[in-house]
């Protein structure tokens, strides 16, 4: 992989469990399922280690709920690039018609 190329990686994060998805960083970029991990510190580095290997940048994108603290600081002591959202600060839209 090129070295200036991206991953964005979408977590689905909870308690439990970690969904994890990736999108290649270029227009029309394969987006896929990378598979649930466990919430624990030592998942998250699995996980981080294995998309490093690809040698892209790794964006994390994910909301922010009741781990977003711990993970928040796991990925930025790793100098990791992460955002983090809540729904409520999104718009609702709603179907007419």
């Amino acid at each position: 992989m090129k070295e200036d190329s991206v991953i964005f990686v979408g977590l689905d994060t909870s308690k439990l469990k970690i969904s994890v998805a990736i999108a290649d960083g270029t227009r029309n970029g394969e987006v896929r399922f990378f598979g649930d991990i466990s919430s624990e510190p030592a998942s998250v580095a699995s996980m981080v280690n294995k998309l490093s290997k690809r040698g892209a940048k790794l964006h994390f994108c994910y909301e922010a709920g009741p781990t977003v603290t711990v993970f928040t600081g796991i990925l930025s002591n790793w100098g990791m690039i992460a955002w983090s959202w809540r729904r409520h600060w999104c718009p609702s839209v709603r179907a007419t018609g």
